[in-house]
């Protein structure tokens, strides 16, 4: 069972009473359905419940022949292990990331001790069922008070500060009869009680704390396997101080090893797979309410404890409290089933590639975000990188195409845009049927995306581009190339992406071969390629400008050179991309060409992605632009580098214009630079392992790996983009180390990088 689990923790998103943490606000999006994924959540909180009552039980059975510090640090240690073994690979190294992000972790750390030492020692003093309810009380409380500190997104109404309210009261009788040993435990000592509770407090504190800060630190981007192994570190230390300070006085038997195991993945690592299931269905608030059952299974747990007796007062006070989550579960829902969808709503089609970033970054500005997806089976290349729980809908387009068009205006979107190439036309589709304005000049929408017609209209307006012809008749592209004397050529599709089937051509023999290669079949886009485009090969240096607009202005976000390798059979290959600085010739070059571009293709919002070949005589000519982001991009790297990028300020496009504008007359700047390595695999079969990766990783210049293939996956020789291994995000101050770097990866490369069992 076990070994099933450990493939999902990385898509793992914690919060809550032991370290697990919440993923999606359904609920508050304003779409609220009562439907069978809403109460499949609730069957996996509840089960989650049960196996932490047992958790609960166990432990204060057990902590009272050895001290549950003992417990801790085992405990944690095995967790802290286990989760350091399948946190995400691809991220930055653990040590690297802990200083760098010290602050946050340091809350998280604090939060996680807090929860974890108050747990385990109110259990030794203290009635369980007491203990459940006393703690997971607190959590509603503290979440109130805490929230508006965190920014979690989550309005809190009036009805759930009167119930947070009665059920402290409800929990201060509690703790009343306990001191009078009116609980399951009988007498109990002034000091022993006054401890127990300073602990199971603190243990609700901690509780809550653990849920908002893992909400913060998840809003930033931080992947949840990286979470669960960095909340892990002062606990470990606080436990190992106090087991040397009393080693004298503490025992340990091997025969307690099972109890330990036991604890660890019975009551922690299984439940947490349970609880992540939950948490993608229903949202913070109702957790920490539904967590109240938790005491009513310890309750019945605990009567199977000799040490404990039936307590008639700690049964009336769960019921009690019982009724106010019941209480909350009816009503709030009804009320929330009146309202109708919030007018901050927005869409997203096709949020792949790096897309998928999109939906967070309009979230924490306030809007409920769906997708739509523009056709009913999307390419594999792009399915693995959606990112499904930031959406609260995904409508597919199908044939009935109206009765779509009226579900999404249902839903009220104030604005809808790409996410990725496949998307544009979709998006420029149905802004049109619903006359939104916040949206690109629908007269030009295919000028946008095929790239025969976006370079013919850049000619009928006297724009400096390559002279081209569009044909399905291999004659006439022959014709042409004789007239034009235009050796050597190049030949792509009109409507694809990448580096898709594209061919430097010499001599007539590879444009025939590539002529056949790409007539008639089906591109990355899922398009079938009807015509074939031919254009002048442009001799220069190629830069990618990338630009977000707003109500007709433009700001570049990061202009790029790129650097390419050719392939054996005249293909392309990306090899690096290396963030220029806005203090350039390049930059004023290039600010005032691409302007030109966007006004003429009637880009007036949302991101582009231009692709310009200076030529040597410093005239820019436009190789094709998509609107949508670049598909390379990662908001950390732009966070550490300019600060800002295209990302973050398409959100700004259309969510904050003010802020937008602020930047229309302030140029980015470089806080580090940075280079994009496209990895090159030089042999196919199924990847066995990376034997040089750790190496890599410990580069001066590393800061991340993202790969597309995994371990036990086929892997070809690259030809294109979409049959790359991976990215790795080199960012330093010094350029000279980061090439340094770049040239060692390379080395690897073609030294044993990717071992491979050929088929």
């Amino acid at each position: 069972m076990v070994k099933g689990i450990i493939p999902k923790l990385a898509f793992w998103q914690i919060d809550s009473k032991y370290g697990v943490i919440f993923a999606n606000n359904y609920y508050n999006s304003g779409v609220f359905v009562m439907n069978n994924k809403h109460f499949t959540g609730v069957f996996y909180i509840l089960l989650f419940c049960i196996l932490s009552a047992f958790l609960d039980v166990y432990v204060g059975n057990i902590s009272q022949n050895i001290d549950p510090i003992l417990l801790l640090f085992c405990n944690f240690l095995i967790l802290t292990t286990f989760f350091a073994i399948t946190h995400k690979r691809t991220e930055i190294p653990l040590i690297k990331e802990t200083i760098n992000s010290w602050k946050p972790i340091l809350m998280l750390n604090i939060a996680a001790a807090a929860s974890w030492i108050g747990l385990f020692y109110s259990l030794k003093y203290l009635e369980p069922a007491v203990v459940g309810i006393v703690s997971a009380a607190v959590g509603p409380v503290i979440t109130i008070v805490l929230n508006p500190f965190f920014d979690s997104g989550n309005r809190i109404t009036k009805l759930e500060k009167t119930i947070a309210t009665c059920i402290v009261i409800v929990i201060s009788v509690l703790l009343y009869f306990t001191y009078g040993g009116i609980s399951g435990i009988g007498e109990v000592s002034s000091i022993n009680f006054i401890f127990g509770s300073i602990c199971v407090i603190m243990c609700g504190i901690g509780m809550a704390a653990t849920t908002l800060v893992t909400k913060k630190l998840m809003n930033e981007r931080w992947h949840p396997s990286r979470i669960l192994v960095s909340r892990s570190y002062i606990m470990l230390l606080i436990s190992l101080f106090i087991i040397l300070t009393k080693i004298n006085q503490l025992q340990f038997s091997f025969s307690l090893i099972p109890a330990v195991l036991l604890i660890a993945f019975i009551g922690n690592i299984i439940p947490l797979y349970i609880y992540q299931l939950g948490v993608q269905r229903v949202e913070p608030f109702k957790i920490s309410i539904m967590l109240l059952f938790l005491p009513i299974f310890t309750f019945i747990l605990q009567l199977f404890d000799q040490r404990l007796e039936f307590s008639f007062p700690t049964l009336v006070c769960i019921i009690i409290t019982i009724g106010f989550i019941l209480l909350e579960l009816i009503i709030k829902p009804k009320r929330t089933e009146l309202k109708t969808v919030p007018s901050k709503n927005c869409a997203i089609v096709d949020a792949y590639s790096s897309g998928r970033y999109l939906a967070a970054e309009f979230k924490n500005l306030g809007y409920k975000v769906f997708h739509i997806q523009s056709v009913k089976n999307t390419p594999a290349f792009f399915k693995s990188s959606f990112i499904e729980e930031d959406f609260f809908d995904n409508i597919i387009i199908d044939n009935d195409l109206d009765k779509k068009i009226e579900q999404i205006k249902q839903l009220n979107p104030e604005f809808i845009f790409a996410g990725c190439e496949s998307g544009v036309l979709t998006a420029d589709m149905i802004n049109n049927k619903l006359n939104l304005t916040m949206c690109n000049d629908y007269k030009l929408s295919k000028h946008r995306r095929n790239k025969f017609m976006m370079i013919d209209m850049l000619h009928r307006n006297g724009i400096s581009a390559p002279k081209q012809l569009k044909s399905s008749d291999l004659n006439e592209i022959k014709e042409w190339i004789n007239e034009h004397n235009a050796w050597p050529v190049v030949l792509k599709p009109l409507e694809s992406a990448g580096s898709d089937n594209i061919w430097f051509c010499y001599d007539f023999n590879i444009v025939g071969k590539a002529f056949e290669k790409i007539i008639n079949d089906v591109n990355k886009m899922g398009i079938k390629n009807e015509s074939v485009l031919v254009q002048e090969f442009l001799d220069g240096t190629e830069y990618v400008v990338n630009t977000v607009s707003s109500n007709g202005e433009h700001v570049i976000s990061e202009i790029v050179k790129y650097k390419k390798v050719k392939t054996e059979d005249n293909g392309i290959l990306y090899d690096i991309d290396e963030l220029q600085s806005s203090d350039s010739e390049i930059y004023s070059i290039m600010s005032q060409y691409i302007n030109r571009v966007l006004n003429v293709l009637g880009v007036k919002y949302g991101p582009c992605h231009a692709e310009v070949m200076l030529t040597e005589n410093k005239i820019p000519k436009l190789v094709e632009i998509g609107s949508r982001t670049d598909g390379i991009l990662r908001p950390d790297v732009s966070s550490v580098t300019t600060g800002l990028g295209q990302i973050k300020l398409t959100a700004l496009a259309y969510a904050d214009t003010e802020e937008f504008k602020k930047y229309l007359t302030c140029p980015y700047l470089i806080k580090n630079n940075t280079i994009n390595v496209a990895l090159i695999s030089h042999v196919e079969g199924t990847l066995q392992s990376l034997p040089h990766i750790e190496f890599i990783k410990s580069l001066p210049s590393f800061f991340l790996i993202n790969l597309s293939v995994a371990v036990g996956e086929k892997i070809d020789k690259t030809k294109d983009v979409f049959s790359q291994p991976g990215t790795i995000y080199l960012v330093h101050e010094s350029m000279d180390v980061i090439m340094q770097d770049y040239y060692k990866i390379r080395y690897y490369e073609k030294n044993g990088l990717y071992k491979v069992l050929s088929a």
